[in-house]
């Protein structure tokens, strides 16, 4: 065992308990950022400048924060070294993916997608040598291959055959958040707080976005005064930023092994919040009573391509939820 390893071994007994609430809070939390995504793009904005935006929005509030306690001050540019990759990795390629998704398929698959990061972690693990391949941890990767299986290839697990495309896509956007908790394992930074690091973190992504969007056309304005859409990606920000705090916590306290069974919970959380009506809004989300991007129209007909983009959307009656 490492140094780094025993120390850490040594906070997590410490701190078992609050290591499995933090677990719970992280994953219950992110579970509803699926669901508020859709509503995101219910403008038909590009999902590269809504990222842009709701990096933006967590710079602020995080600016504000170390501003209020003091700690805005000599920042260390060196940490950029970490942060910048961080940012694209946990940040802009995992979101890109979830917003492209969320146009196409119901948040609940999504969610779904989400319960790939322990086995994609574990594997990397493996393949780092920071942990051993063992008869029961192979079986439980060789169950979580079949379940992925099961959804992609039956022709009546999906609303559309060709949906199995854009869940990919959602599985890669898992596959960044495992690569995410190896990689802040490996090079975080000692004894730097990680507001620091966050505020770091997203302010380099809305730096290097900028000119992206700006460049590609995505760039867009949000309406004031803010509606559904605009509300809904601040509430991606806040919680994106709630949730990396967490997981950057547990992953530096308990592993990168232990943090991503967060993920679980996000699948569940993310289903059923998935099947709830958000306050204050008249629409109900996925599994069989949520957002639905048909604009309205009757499926199939002509006045369905024409009624809406593909991130219309609209309500469909609630059967099952409660």
């Amino acid at each position: 065992m490492t140094a780094a390893s025993a120390a850490r071994a040594s906070v997590f007994k410490n701190s078992r308990a609050l290591c499995w609430a933090i677990l719970l809070a992280s994953g219950v939390i992110y579970g509803s950022s699926f669901s508020f995504m859709k509503i995101a793009g219910g403008t038909g904005a590009h999902p590269l400048g809504l990222v842009f935006w709701f990096a933006v929005l967590a710079t602020g509030a995080l600016a504000i924060e170390l501003a209020v306690l003091g700690k805005l001050r000599g920042l260390d540019s060196g940490l950029l070294s970490f942060c910048v990759p961080w940012g694209i990795l946990s940040v802009v390629f995992p979101n890109l993916f979830f917003f492209y998704a969320a146009k196409e398929i119901p948040a609940s698959l999504i969610a779904l997608g989400i319960a790939l990061v322990p086995i994609l972690t574990l594997l990397g693990a493996i393949l780092l040598k920071r942990e051993k391949l063992t008869l029961l941890r192979t079986v439980g990767i060789g169950l979580g291959a079949a379940g992925v299986m099961m959804v992609l290839l039956p022709k009546t697990s999906l609303p559309e055959p060709g949906d199995s495309v854009f869940v990919l896509v959602a599985f890669a956007g898992a596959a960044c958040y495992a690569a995410e908790h190896l990689y802040i394992e490996a090079r975080a930074p000692k004894h730097v707080d990680v507001d620091r690091l966050l505020f770091l973190m997203f302010s380099s992504v809305s730096v290097l976005l900028l000119p992206v969007v700006l460049a590609s056309g995505t760039f867009f304005v949000p309406h004031w005064p803010p509606g559904a859409p605009e509300g809904a990606m601040a509430a991606v920000a806040a919680i994106t930023l709630l949730d990396y705090f967490f997981i950057t916590l547990l992953v530096l306290w308990a592993g990168p092994v232990f943090t991503s069974q967060a993920a679980y919970i996000v699948t569940l959380a993310g289903m059923l919040w998935g099947c709830r009506h958000l306050p204050g809004q008249p629409l109900a989300l996925d599994l069989g009573c949520g957002l639905h991007p048909d604009g309205g129209a009757e499926p199939g007909s002509p006045a369905q391509d024409r009624a809406a983009p593909a991130w219309a959307l609209t309500r469909r009656p609630c059967g099952p939820c409660p």
